[in-house]
């Protein structure tokens, strides 16, 4: 779950939605 945090907050920096949306989504299929 680390990972994908760190990933998050690149991403945020980067302000990539597209990206962002992809790990939200990603995020929800872990769960």
């Amino acid at each position: 779950m680390e990972a994908i945090v760190n990933a998050r907050k690149r991403n945020r920096k980067a302000s990539t939605k597209v990206k962002v949306e992809y790990l939200n989504a990603a995020d929800l299929e872990l769960m």
